[in-house]
């Protein structure tokens, strides 16, 4: 009792509130006061007592009546306090009368209505004017009471004219507020209530997340309230609703996210009541002589019409509902698939982001748990947007649909579902092809890594429900074969049209079908194996991926973006030249945990993403299907295209790489069991030992088609690649073709082409760490024996010494100093053959250059510098140690030094003197020694064509001067054959070559110091100076771009060399005047601006050696400048009167005040 007075102390509280806005209202209704009534309704709480509600009702009402067309500004406000109020009221507690009901029902549907609005003269409706009469229609279907609207369902012509009038709105208004809410007048008409719609079209929970809450939301939308169902009524609408829908989600890709979900769920609401619970079977052909007949006995028993007015009409109303017979519904359901196949194809990509994405799978799992049994048609095209989904880059769109396909998949399993074969026919032209970019707000990596977590796929959701054996992968249940066959049929089906669909549609399609194959191989997972174990199926599969990975053969390019100091830091990166995303640089690390490194391009494609899904194929082929007859299908293709070379050889090594991957449980299956079908490890081993050697074998280097070199360089890559990832797989096993390996590696390595050699050395180094070796040249140390007879023989053999040249030169590039003894003696055939063959033999000098590293490498000099860089990094207990290795050092060097007093200073006589005994030499050094008396020869004195010879000449030079740097007794004399023939080289008319000559001089005047101050002075000093002077002319007044030329580098270092060898020499004053002139036309404002800086810094280090002598000439260019001589005895001497010139006005005073400084 006490509850009951304070529920009604509560209501008589709140009537007292409402009651004289109402009053006011009653009397006069105008603007003012009903916002004076709307502001008390807002004061309220959300749920007004019906009695309340009846109240505040009734002056509206009357209004609303006497109004008319009459004040049209008025109705707007009078339907805005009629919308507050409805929504106001409890969902399904409005209990009014059928009269009152029905009256706002009428009045709001006619002002919707455009013809009977303005018939009644209320004017055509302003989309103000729709969108309140929408918000009220809205308000009161939700919150009528179930027998209102069960008497209203019993009106079919009064709600086909809402649902008219609905749709017609939802057409003819652009607005998202007014579209929003004819949905939503649509979805409550339907019974749908206000939580249903919000947990369809909300942000996301956890019930969605979840196999229960997902069943649970497909109940809430296809469930019927009313006990004579809607649905029967409805399926009137059916076509109308659904054609509406799907024009308006579909014709405009940027529609929101929320007018999509609702969209979504009418179209689902619509077909579920109109559709769940019926089968074809339940539903008979309509008996039409029997029908005829009783609409004949009908039309008899019908009144006549009399002279006052028409007969009353009897018919029933049931009459105008449709017949859900089995001809209707399999019209139904061909119609429905066309439209679902409509909108799967542009909203599986668009939708509104990722939470219309989420909308699109919610839609197909609601449909196939509601109409599995009547959708036939469309349950293809459901279970397509499901699959591609699946592979979303947001967990919250791909997690519900892997939920839903094992839903489908226990279900049909339970029930015994028996889907037609016909479905398997259902076109491809049908496929849905998103048209649209994906509407993604996050960037791409993170999209890739939230990838990663989606490939364990639906696989792991399945074996939480399905219970199996811990060393199997749960799959699709035996027990639903029939969906297994149209799985794989629609597979086969896709993978026709693949190559078609990869050469005609943009990347967003591509994605999308990509992603759908994927699916389909997941979904069968253990399943596949049959489709590896039929011929032509297997040749129609691997065909359609070979002409998806078509690759780009434009010549590609490398960049090594780390050093090759260290083998395991390179980074190999094989891009195409063309311009555009192709050119995009992609990093891959070689890392041992990822076994692909190379980046790609391709004729068909550019998004990464496509890439990505094909090589998921490929692993899922792999690791699902028989390996055995599915590589020896891919190498009997590999050798045939290789063999005639029109073939795709490149791709079927992409395709075997994949597979290979995916075999060894790489990729999007890492971290599985091998399915029960898969053989051993031996049996594993066996097979990747079979593609070693077809792959190394006869089509070892062999270009992968008439794509010229890009093609072949590009081909040899990829052969490396698989080779890399088949030592991956092979593991210990790899030891048995260990010798053969690393010969063939190495001459790869030592291919001119950087592409291959950075490739090559990418696959040594996964071949060194899976044999265990320390490093890259003890692999090479323990298979020297085996190398060097294998370089021996090919050195002899005229086909194979440019492979056994290559071969050297890795060895001499990674090796150890343990090598030089057994290499001696293909080293001294190699200096025989430039002894007999005095014409540049370009091949032979790339090996005394990777030699003449190697010794300059292995010098002890270089030893001893890293041990002390070592030892300056260790602990302090060797101190002691270092100290008297030291002290050891010290005493060897000073009776070196003592030894080497005995040789001529070429600064006081001039000449060296070559007599005398030999000087005892270790091994590095007596190779050394070999080299560089032969470099006099090859740098020959007339200009040569192509100057990759003499700069070869010139590093071995220069390697070996390094090596021999303590040991001048030996270095000396070599040095004096060799200086006649590098004068010539300063002055060469390629500026590579001279740049080079000028590095060279540097390292000679380091290393020899006073030995060839003349010789500079004599033969050095005059080139320099004429090659300054000519190339000055060259340059005044040039374009910004010259600084960037190789003639801009060959002078800025010859500007470098006049200062760095007059102070490490010491070059006398009267030595530099000639040098010094030649350096001031680069003070001038028209020369390039870093040749004026590299001059200033020049002459700037020659003031130190003579100020007078450059203030004399400085002075010469500004006669005006007021800056006193250095040296007093300057200023009683009397200048020419010179005219002063402007372009060195800038640059000449600074110079002028620093030779003051040094007074």
């Amino acid at each position: 009792m006490s509850a009951e007075v304070a529920a009604d102390e509560a209501a008589r509280k709140l009537f007292l509130q409402l009651k004289p806005s109402c009053v006011e209202v009653l009397r006069s209704c105008s603007a003012e006061s009903l916002g004076r009534l709307d502001e008390a309704l807002r004061r309220l709480p959300p749920r007004i007592p019906p009695p309340l509600m009846e109240y505040v009702l009734f002056p509206l009402r009357t209004w609303l009546r006497r109004l008319g067309g009459s004040d049209r500004v008025l109705l707007e406000h009078l339907l805005c306090s009629l919308s507050l109020l409805l929504s106001r009221a409890a969902p399904g507690q409005l209990s009014l009368s059928w009269d009152v009901f029905q009256e706002l029902f009428a009045f709001l549907s006619m002002l919707l209505d455009g013809q009977m609005s303005q018939a009644a003269g209320l004017g055509a409706p302003s989309e103000e004017r729709t969108l309140q009469a929408l918000r009220c229609l809205k308000s009161l279907f939700l919150s009528a009471t179930e027998s209102s609207v069960s008497q209203l369902y019993q009106n079919v012509p009064a709600v086909g004219h809402c649902v008219s009038v609905l749709l017609a709105a939802l057409g003819s208004c652009e607005g998202r507020e007014v579209r929003s809410t004819a949905l939503g007048g649509l979805l409550a008409l339907s019974g749908l209530a206000e939580e249903d719609i919000t947990l369809f079209t909300g942000v996301g929970g956890d019930i969605e997340d979840t196999a229960d809450g997902l069943r649970s939301l497909a109940g809430r939308v296809g469930r019927e309230r009313l006990r004579e169902g809607r649905g029967e009524v409805l399926a009137s609408f059916l076509p109308g609703v659904t054609t509406t829908t799907t024009k308006l989600l579909t014709s405009q890709p940027n529609l929101g996210q929320g007018i999509l979900n609702l969209g979504l769920l009418v179209w689902t609401r619509y077909v579920s009541l109109s559709l769940s619970g019926v089968t074809h079977e339940e539903t008979g052909d309509v008996d039409y002589v029997k029908r005829a007949a009783e609409l004949v006995e009908g039309v008899r028993a019908e009144p006549q019409a009399t002279p006052t007015g028409p007969a009353p009409s009897n018919t029933s109303r049931r009459d105008l509902r449709v017949e859900r017979s089995r001809n209707w519904m399999r019209e139904t359901d061909r119609k429905l698939a066309l439209l679902a196949g409509k909108m799967g194809g542009v909203l599986v990509t668009v939708g509104g982001g990722w939470r219309g994405r989420r909308g699109v799978v919610l839609w197909a799992h609601c449909l196939l748990g509601n109409c599995h049994r009547t959708l036939v048609s469309v349950a293809p095209v459901l279970l397509e947007v499901l699959l591609t989904l699946s592979h979303d880059g947001y967990s919250l769109v791909s997690r519900p649909a892997l939920l839903s396909l094992e839903l489908f998949s226990a279900q049909h399993s339970r029930e015994g579902l028996k889907i037609s074969h016909s479905l398997c026919l259902y076109s491809t032209k049908s496929l849905y092809l998103p048209r649209c970019v994906v509407a993604t707000n996050v960037s791409f990596s993170l999209f890739v890594a939230i990838e990663a977590s989606v490939c364990h796929t639906v696989y792991e959701i399945l074996q939480a429900s399905v219970p199996m054996a811990s060393n199997t992968l749960p799959s699709l249940p035996t027990e639903g074969g029939e969906l297994v066959s149209v799985l794989q049929e629609r597979l086969y089906s896709l993978s026709s049209s693949l190559p078609r669909l990869m050469r005609q549609h943009d990347d967003t399609r591509k994605v999308s079908v990509m992603q759908l194959l994927a699916g389909y191989l997941k979904l069968l997972g253990p399943h596949a194996v049959t489709l590896t174990l039929s011929p032509p199926h297997l040749s129609h599969l691997t065909q359609a991926l070979v002409q998806t990975l078509e690759l780009e053969t434009t010549p590609p390019h490398l960049t090594e973006l780390q050093s090759l100091d260290s083998v395991g830091d390179n980074v190999v990166i094989v891009e195409g030249q063309s311009s555009g995303p192709r050119g995009n640089k992609k990093e891959v690390p070689q890392d041992s945990e990822d076994w692909w490194t190379i980046s790609l391009h391709f004729k068909h494609f550019r998004h990464r993403r496509v890439e990505e899904l094909v090589r998921d194929c490929c692993h899922l082929l792999g690791f699902f299907g028989s390996l055995r007859p599915l590589l020896d299908h891919l190498l009997e293709r590999y050798y045939v295209a290789t063999g005639d070379g029109g073939g795709r050889g490149s791709e079927l090594l992409v395709v075997i790489g994949y597979v290979l991957m995916g075999a060894g449980g790489r990729g999007c299956v890492r971290g599985r069991d091998r399915p029960s079908h898969a053989g051993s490890r031996e049996d594993l081993c066996g097979v990747v030992g079979e593609v070693v050697d077809l792959v190394t074998g006869e089509g070892w280097k062999r270009g992968g088609g008439g794509g010229g070199a890009g093609s072949s360089v590009l081909h040899q890559c990829l052969q490396l690649q698989v080779v890399a990832v088949c030592v991956h797989l092979l593991g210990g096993a790899v030891s048995g073709r260990l010798e053969g390996l690393v010969y063939q590696l190495l001459s790869m390595r030592g291919s001119p082409h950087p592409q291959v050699s950075l490739q090559a050395l990418s696959t040594l180094s996964c071949l060194t760490s899976t044999t265990g070796a320390r490093s890259l040249s003890r692999l090479i140390s323990e298979n020297a024996d085996y190398l060097v007879n294998s370089v021996c023989l090919g050195l002899r053999s005229h086909t194979h010494s440019h492979e056994s040249l290559q071969v050297l030169q890795a060895v001499m590039d990674h090796g150890s100093e343990e090598v030089l003894p057994l290499m001696r003696d293909s080293i001294d055939e190699l200096l025989l053959s430039l002894d007999l063959q005095l014409a540049g033999n370009e091949g032979v000098w790339s090996v005394l250059r990777s030699l003449a590293a190697a010794l300059h490498r292995w010098s002890p000099e270089t030893v001893k510098k890293e041990g002390v860089e070592t030892r300056g990094g260790g602990c302090h207990d060797d101190r002691r140690g270092c100290e008297d290795e030291d002290f050891s050092g010290y005493f060897k060097s000073l009776r070196r030094r003592r030894e080497e007093e005995e040789v001529d200073d070429e600064g006081e006589g001039g000449t060296v003197d070559e007599g005398g005994s030999e000087p005892v030499l270790s091994p590095v050094e007596r190779a050394a020694v070999d080299i560089l008396e032969r470099c006099p020869h090859y740098l020959p004195s007339s200009p040569s064509s192509s100057p990759s010879l003499p700069l070869t000449v010139l590093d071995c030079l220069h390697h070996c001067l390094h090596c021999l740097s303590h040991t001048h007794r030996a270095l000396l004399p070599l040095v004096h054959k060799v200086w006649p023939s590098l004068l010539l080289r300063l002055s060469d008319p390629a500026h590579l070559v001279a740049l080079k000559a000028l590095e060279l001089l540097w390292d000679l005047c380091e290393v020899c110091g006073d030995f060839i101050r003349r010789r500079v002075v004599k033969g050095v000093w005059p080139v320099i100076a004429q090659s300054l002077t000519r190339l000055a002319e060259g340059s005044r007044g040039s374009a910004a771009v010259y600084q960037y030329s190789v003639a801009c580098k060959l002078q800025m270092k010859m500007l470098d060399t006049v200062a760095v060898l007059s102070v490490k020499l010491q070059v006398s004053s009267s030595d530099l005047e000639t040098l010094a002139a030649a350096c001031l036309p680069y003070l001038s404002r028209h020369q390039p601006q870093r040749l004026v800086n590299t001059c200033q810094s020049s002459l700037t280090a020659l003031v130190n050696s003579d100020p007078d002598l450059l203030w004399l000439l400085l002075h010469q260019l500004v006669p005006t400048a007021t800056t006193p001589p250095p040296h007093p005895s300057l200023l009683t001497y009397k200048f020419p009167k010179l005219s002063c010139s402007e372009e060195f006005a800038d640059t000449v005073p600074p110079l002028l005040k620093m030779t003051r400084e040094y007074q």
